[in-house]
C-alpha cells in the first residue's frame, strides 16, 4: 500500500482521483441532500477543498450553484476537466478568491482534518465566515472518532499510529479498492465545536450517518455506528 503525503500534490491527485464516492465514504454523502434542503437557503455555493471536483459534481447535482477551491494545483486542474463550465480556483494563503458575504453555502468534506492546530483551523473557519452570507450555512464532513478504531467496508484504519488518539495527533487510514493511505490530524467533537464557535458561526446540527439495509451494501460497522460526523453551522 502506498502512503502519500499531500505534499506530494502531483501523486495525491493522480491517486485521489481514482476514489469514487462509493461504499463507506457513500455514507458521508446519502444525507446531504435533505441536509441541504433543510437548512440552506439560496444556490451559491463554495465548495472549500473540492479536490478533482467529485464532490462540485456531486453538489452542481442538486441544482446548486458550485464554485471550487482548493490549495493542491493539480487537483485544480483535474476539477477543470472534469468540470469544464465550473469556476475553479487554487488556494492561495488562506485567502478564499472571493468577495464578502459571497455565498449561501460553504462544504467541505474532509478538510478540517487535514489542519494541523487549532489556530489554523479558527483561521479557516473565520475566513470561510467571512464569505458567508449572514444567516448562510456551513456544512462540514469530518471523520467521528470511531473512525480510527473500527473496520469499515472499503477504509481501513487498523495502523498504529491510531491507538492512542488525542487532539492534534497524526491518525492513518487506507482506501482498500485503491492504492492509497493518507495521514490527518485528529480533532474530537469537543475540538470541533471549539473552533466553530470561536470563528463566529453557530452550530445548528450535528448529524452521524448509519448504514441501513436500504443502502445496498454489506456494511460492516456501519449499522452500529457512524465513520462519520457532519457538522452544520450558520453564519448569524
Amino acid at each position: 500500500m502506498l502512503s502519500v503525503d499531500r505534499s506530494q500534490s502531483a501523486l495525491y491527485a493522480e491517486r485521489y482521483s481514482n476514489l469514487k464516492i462509493t461504499g463507506t465514504q457513500f455514507l458521508a454523502f446519502r444525507d446531504v441532500p435533505d441536509l441541504i434542503y433543510k437548512h440552506v437557503n439560496g444556490a451559491a455555493t463554495l465548495d472549500y477543498g473540492c479536490g478533482a471536483g467529485k464532490s462540485s459534481a456531486f453538489l452542481k447535482s442538486l441544482d446548486l450553484c458550485v464554485d471550487g477551491v482548493d490549495i493542491n494545483e493539480k487537483m485544480v486542474m483535474q476539477a477543470r476537466q472534469s468540470m469544464p463550465t465550473g469556476n475553479f480556483q487554487v488556494l492561495k494563503n488562506g485567502r478564499i478568491p472571493a468577495e464578502d458575504e459571497r455565498y449561501d453555502f460553504v462544504f467541505a468534506s474532509w478538510v478540517l482534518m487535514e489542519i494541523s492546530t487549532k489556530q489554523q483551523l479558527i483561521a479557516t473557519l473565520s475566513e470561510v465566515a467571512r464569505v458567508l452570507k449572514p444567516g448562510a450555512i456551513f456544512m462540514a464532513i469530518v471523520c467521528s472518532a470511531d473512525f480510527y478504531n473500527n473496520d469499515w467496508l472499503t477504509e481501513n484504519t487498523q495502523f498504529e499510529e491510531n491507538q492512542n488518539l488525542r487532539s492534534g495527533c497524526i491518525v492513518k487510514m487506507s482506501f482498500k479498492e485503491i492504492n492509497l493511505s493518507l495521514y490527518d490530524y485528529f480533532w474530537c467533537d469537543d475540538d470541533y465545536r471549539e473552533v466553530i464557535q470561536k470563528a463566529g458561526l453557530t452550530l445548528v446540527q450535528t448529524h452521524h450517518p448509519r448504514g441501513k439495509d436500504t443502502d445496498g451494501y454489506s456494511w460492516v460497522t456501519e449499522k452500529l455506528k457512524s465513520p462519520f460526523t457532519i457538522y452544520i453551522a450558520k453564519k448569524d
